[in-house]
């Protein structure tokens, strides 16, 4: 859950292996969880992967807060999805994300060298978001 971001919003993460380490999905297409929100909660969230072109693990892009526009990090490849309150199933196959366009860019995702997976929300929402079962397909 998460109130009171009211300047940049909300956001949750994890990485695929400890230590901010490069994990290999380059054998999967997607990655599939199940998610809801609570009832009367924020339902939009946008689900993004951490790649060595957008995180600064990568050594690609520049993390100073100053940086540039078009060399900026975490401008992740994601993708925006709407939750229900009941779980559901959500496949999002790699070709299906896409970077917003302010940071470091890349033609695709780096799906052989990711570092973790995102999710995030605007501004003043409420969230109560639930994950389960988190897989590569």
């Amino acid at each position: 859950t998460a109130t009171g971001f009211t300047a940049w919003g909300s956001g949750l993460g994890v990485d695929f292996r400890a230590g901010k380490k490069v994990y290999d999905a380059s054998q999967y297409s997607g990655i599939r969880f199940w998610a809801k929100v609570g009832v009367g909660k924020n339902t939009r969230h946008r689900l993004q992967l951490a790649d060595a072109t957008t995180d600064k693990a990568g050594g690609k892009c520049n993390p100073l807060a100053n940086a540039p526009d078009g060399a900026k990090c975490d401008d992740h490849f994601g993708i925006n999805e709407t939750f229900t309150s009941a779980w559901t199933q959500y496949v999002v196959r790699f070709d299906q994300l896409s970077q917003i366009g302010w940071g470091n860019a890349a033609p695709a995702l780096d799906k052989s060298a990711l570092y973790g997976l995102q999710v995030t929300a605007k501004a003043k929402l409420e969230v109560d978001l639930w994950l389960d079962q988190i897989e590569f397909f």
